[in-house]
C-alpha cells in the first residue's frame, strides 16, 4: 500500500467541500432522516435513561435520542473526526441533556490513526471515516472515494470513559463505527454485563476488513455476552430474532435479562 498522506494536508476550506459542509448541515439539522427508527428504538429506552450514540457522525440520531421521552435521556455522543465533530456540536450543543466527546472509543487508551476517503471531487467523505491497520488491512477507501488521507484521533475504552464521568447505568446503545465495532465492545465489556443495554448496532462484512478482522469478531463476541441478533422493521416495529445474515445490515441486539420494551424507570 502506498504511504498515506495526513488529512492535513488536504485543503477542507475549498469551495466544493465549503458547499459539502453546509449539504451536511442541512440534511443533520433539517431532514429528520431516523425519526421514525428512533421513535421504534425509544420502546427499549427507558424515561430517564443513558443513551450512548456511537460514532455519532454531524448528530441525526443524537438529536432524536436527545427528544424522546420529553427530552428526559442522558445522551452521550462520541466522534473523533474533527469535522464531523464541528458539525456535532452545532447541532446538538445547545441541548443541555447531551454531553459530546471528540474520541474514538476502541480496546485501549491512546492515539490512532482514522482514515478519511477523499473523492475524486476533492470532498472529503465523513461518513466514511474509519480506524486502520495499514499492514493488515485488505483495502481503504470506497467505490467512489479510493484515495485516503489520515489523521490521529485520541482513543478511549467504553469502561473507563463511563467510570471517569460517574455514569452509573446505561440504558441504550446506537453503535456505527465503520468496522471497527468489535474494538469498542472489548473495551465496553464490562459495561455490558454489568447493565446488559439493548445496543443498536451495523454489522456487515466488509469494513472490518480495514482492520484486518471480520464482522464474526463483532458477533461472536456479542453472542458470547448473551446477547441476540434481531431484525427491527422500520415501519411497522415488528421485531424479528435472526442469525447473522448478509440481508440485514442494522441488528437490534439484546440481552434476555432486558428485552422486553421499556417501561418508566420507577414504574
Amino acid at each position: 500500500m502506498d504511504r498515506i498522506l495526513p488529512l492535513s494536508g488536504h485543503n477542507l476550506r475549498s469551495l466544493s467541500q465549503t458547499f459539502a459542509r453546509f449539504d451536511h448541515y442541512y440534511q443533520a439539522r433539517f431532514r429528520n432522516r431516523f425519526g421514525r427508527l428512533v421513535d421504534q428504538l425509544a420502546r427499549f429506552i427507558p424515561r430517564g435513561g443513558v443513551v450512548l450514540d456511537i460514532g455519532a457522525n454531524h448528530g441525526k440520531f443524537t438529536r432524536n435520542f436527545a427528544r424522546i421521552h420529553n427530552g428526559s435521556c442522558r445522551v452521550l455522543a462520541f466522534e473523533p473526526l474533527e469535522y464531523n465533530y464541528s458539525l456535532l456540536r452545532s447541532i446538538v450543543g445547545s441541548m443541555k441533556n447531551v454531553a459530546t466527546f471528540n474520541i474514538a472509543l476502541s480496546d485501549r487508551a491512546g492515539t490512532t490513526d482514522l482514515y478519511v476517503p477523499i473523492r475524486p471531487s476533492g470532498r472529503i467523505s465523513p461518513g466514511c471515516a474509519h480506524l486502520g491497520d495499514e499492514s493488515h488491512a485488505v483495502s481503504f477507501g470506497t467505490s467512489t472515494a479510493k484515495e485516503v488521507r489520515k489523521t490521529t484521533v485520541v482513543t478511549q475504552t467504553l469502561d473507563s470513559l463511563l467510570a471517569q464521568q460517574g455514569i452509573p447505568s446505561v440504558d441504550f446503545i446506537k453503535l456505527d463505527v465503520q468496522g471497527a465495532e468489535s474494538l469498542v465492545i472489548q473495551g465496553g465489556v464490562n459495561s455490558l454485563r454489568l447493565h446488559k443495554p439493548a445496543i443498536w448496532c451495523e454489522l456487515s462484512r466488509g469494513c472490518p476488513e480495514y482492520l484486518g478482522l471480520t464482522v464474526n469478531n463483532s458477533v461472536d463476541l456479542l453472542t458470547s455476552l448473551g446477547y441476540r441478533l434481531h431484525a427491527l422493521d422500520e415501519r411497522t416495529g415488528e421485531l424479528r430474532a435472526t442469525p447473522f445474515t448478509d440481508s440485514v445490515r442494522d441488528y437490534l441486539l439484546l440481552h434476555p435479562d432486558r428485552q422486553q420494551p421499556a417501561r418508566e424507570r420507577g414504574a
